[in-house]
């Protein structure tokens, strides 16, 4: 069971909060009752005391150890040391030096004391000691002293060295009144972080910009790299683990170990036993990060997404990290707490509000949530997170589980709790994914029930579970790329090309919700475009994509749509089939089968697409499709296609030469005859016939080829008695050599 308990809700700022996690302690600095200055609060694990109560002076950075408390007050002028033994307040300094930043370990406190300097308005820091009775300098030089630290019951801590020993810093460990110099060299070295026996510090050399990382277990100091770039650094007081030029390396106690080897930018490494985690930005935007684990032998990308994870913290079986969901437009962060453990990832704190993670300790985290404008923030609540081993994975969304499987559905009905507990017992086992099942996309496809739930998509997966899954509703019928490249607006917003970036993947989620949202009520059509013919209208889509129909949506949405200037969105199968009736013969006069026909066969056969039927020819030599149709030439191609090649009717036995031969004085109209140049305009014969012959009753078969060739024997002999000629040569000649007709 996940439990979340609010500790306190009047804490300044999160860094000024300390916690004991194995003894469920905790001390802040808050705002008191009324808000007129800072105070020290201490929760026992029972209840919550204010431990300091001074009204004016401010109070800062406590620290807390077994119940003990250490803090130091501002009075305006310098800073003095309090303590708090558990039962009453103990005052260690007073003095005009300015006490600040206390730490604490059984009993024993350390701080720093900046010292004025004589003559100047500089000052230098020394470092004191109590020790449990009595208070101790444990430096007194001309330098100042960093980053003092318990370990164990001695101290350690970076000192400067004086200008003639190169003014570097070096490392120094006291321990019962003696100090000793765990580095003397001319580097800049600077402590990392201590654990149990570990001090891990690196070595720094100016003149060549790179360093070295030491350790030391408390005998000994072992050098674990050297002439790198190390950086984030962490120990679980066995191993050790940094960054050396992006690639995680491990230090086990005997031999390091090198663990990446793949680049890219990481960064926030943390250890516990064999396993090891960090965040890396992704090879492929480089914008947003994820999540890696290395488990001794593999290593995992717990997280892929697009959003920015940071803050990890590993302990034992625990992996918890921050999801940044950072707003720039308002200038606000809404960040939230996620976890993996037992194999999966799973929300552990998420409100409207900005979370981020304190510390971890085994199944118990603390954190904070404070005002969601960043940099601004005012007060913060912390609290505590708690769960047992098998608490996670908890699903964000089981519904979504659930009606992902059909077993899931038929086992459990409509139960959520039973959904999360199957995923933990054996979802995950058996290697299912969280969710498979659009609402979006099932609502699309049933738009009916657009009208019932909107945009609920919760309502719409309980519908599915409770009702659509036995009425065997569809899940995907609705295509989101066919509804954007239905629709010049849509492609422009969900497609795939963006002025900045350049071509990109189409949104087809986005596309779905729209038509949930806006498409359907709006009276938009789901489809309205024909990618068979867009794809068959242009071959070299079809040398590309063979019948790759998504293939070719995508291109249009993405290419076709910007190239429509020279680029063919439809082809003409009434055509093909027209020019091909051999394909009418063997597949029939459907169009859609005609234009796969030419994808799949025609276009490698070289097929013509259109171009020897004239509609006009065709209407003209059957007048009972004229009569039918008018003049209407897809109609009479439409008429050869779908019944005029199943009947036997050619496509043209309209004679327009005997036409005009049958009408002597349309010859002048549309024949021309001198001695260098003669043509006939059969188009206008045709034409003339429809638009004028047929209304009127015109003759067609008056003129007697037979008795012209009869009458003028040199014309027969000239094109071999051929009848089909001698309409031609009266037209073209005899008419205008006055020649007799019989």
């Amino acid at each position: 069971m996940l439990n979340i308990t609010p500790i306190a809700n009047n804490i300044i700022i999160d860094v000024d909060f300390n916690a004991d996690l194995n003894k469920n302690q905790y001390v802040w600095r808050g705002l008191e009752s009324g808000f007129q200055d800072s105070e020290i609060f201490f929760y026992d694990g029972t209840k919550t005391i204010q431990i300091s109560n001074n009204q004016t002076d401010e109070d800062y950075a406590p620290k807390l150890d077994n119940g003990q408390i250490v803090w130091y007050q501002y009075n305006g002028s310098d800073g003095e040391i309090f303590f708090y033994d558990g039962t009453k307040t103990i005052q260690l300094t007073d003095n005009t030096a300015n006490d600040d930043s206390p730490e604490i370990h059984n009993g024993k406190i350390l701080w720093y004391q900046y010292q004025s300097i004589p003559d100047t308005e500089l000052s230098q820091s020394e470092i004191f000691f109590y020790d449990g009775t009595k208070t101790i300098q444990i430096t007194d030089n001309d330098t100042d002293e960093y980053n003092a630290q318990f370990y164990g019951n001695q101290i350690v801590w970076e000192g400067i060295d004086t200008v003639d020993k190169g003014g570097d810093t070096e490392i120094l460990l006291y321990n019962n009144g003696q100090t000793l110099k765990l580095t003397d060299n001319q580097t800049y070295d600077s402590i990392k972080t201590i654990e149990e026996n570990y001090i891990i510090w690196t070595s720094f050399n100016k003149i060549t910009f790179q360093d070295k990382l030491f350790l030391y277990n408390g005998v000994t100091t072992i050098q674990l790299t050297s002439n790198g770039y190390d950086y984030y650094f962490d120990t679980d007081g066995k191993n050790v683990v940094w960054l050396d030029n992006n690639e995680v390396f491990l230090y086990d106690g005997n031999t390091t170990q090198q663990i990446t080897n793949n680049g890219g930018n990481k960064y926030n490494v943390q250890v516990s036993g064999n396993k090891i985690v960090w965040i890396s930005y992704d090879n492929l935007s480089g914008y947003d990060s994820e999540v890696f684990l290395y488990d001794g032998s593999t290593t995992t990308q717990l997280t892929n997404n697009n959003v920015s994870e940071s803050n990890i913290f590993i302990d034992s079986e625990n992996i918890v990290w921050q999801v940044d969901n950072f707003n720039y437009s308002t200038y606000t962060a809404n960040n939230d707490i996620y976890i993996y453990r037992n194999g999966a990832v799973s929300t552990l704190a998420n409100s409207p509000k900005n979370e981020k993670i304190i510390s971890l300790s085994g199944n118990k985290l603390v954190g904070a949530i404070d005002n969601t404008y960043g940099y601004y923030r005012t007060v913060d609540q912390v609290f505590i997170a708690t769960w047992t081993d098998d608490t996670f994975p908890i699903l964000d969304n089981p519904d979504q589980y659930g009606a992902s499987y059909s077993d899931l559905i038929d086992e459990y009905g409509y139960n959520l709790e039973a959904f999360n507990q199957h995923y933990r017992q054996f979802g995950i086992a058996e290697n299912r994914s969280i969710d498979l099942f659009d609402e979006f996309e099932y609502l699309a496809s049933n738009p009916k029930l657009i009208e019932v739930f909107g945009t609920n998509g919760k309502e719409a997966t309980r519908h599915y579970i409770e009702n659509g899954y036995k009425e065997k509703r569809p899940l995907n019928t609705f295509q989101a790329d066919q509804y954007i490249a239905s629709y010049e607006d849509l492609i422009y917003y969900y497609g795939g090309y963006d002025y900045y970036s350049g071509y990109k993947e189409p949104d087809l989620e986005g596309a779905t919700f729209h038509y949930v949202e806006f498409g359907y009520i709006g009276g938009r059509e789901a489809d309205k475009f024909d990618e068979l013919s867009y794809l068959a209208a242009n071959s070299d889509l079809i040398e590309e994509f063979g019948f790759d129909l998504k293939a070719a949506t995508k291109h249009y949405i993405q290419h076709g749509f910007y190239e429509s200037y020279y680029r063919p969105l439809t082809f003409d199968a009434t055509s093909y089939l027209a020019a091909n009736t051999d394909v009418i013969d063997k597949l029939g006069s459907d169009r859609a089968v005609a234009t796969k026909h030419y994808i799949e066969h025609g276009y490698n056969e070289d097929r013509l697409r259109s171009g020897n039927f004239d509609s006009l020819q065709y209407l003209a030599s059957y007048k009972d499709v004229y009569d039918e149709y008018g003049v209407d030439s897809q109609a009479a191609i439409n008429h050869f296609v779908d019944y005029g090649h199943k009947e036997g009717r050619e496509k043209d036995i309209f004679d327009e030469y005997r036409y005009l031969a049958s009408n002597p004085t349309l010859i002048p109209i549309y024949s021309y005859y001198s001695p260098y140049y003669s043509y006939v305009n059969t188009y206008g014969a045709t034409i003339d016939y429809l638009y004028n012959g047929i209304p009127n009753n015109l003759p067609t078969t008056t003129f007697d080829p037979a008795a012209y060739l009869q009458a003028n024997p040199d014309v027969a002999t000239a094109y071999n008695g051929d009848l089909t000629k001698a309409s031609y040569h009266y037209v073209q000649f005899g008419y205008f050599e006055n020649r007799e007709t019989v």
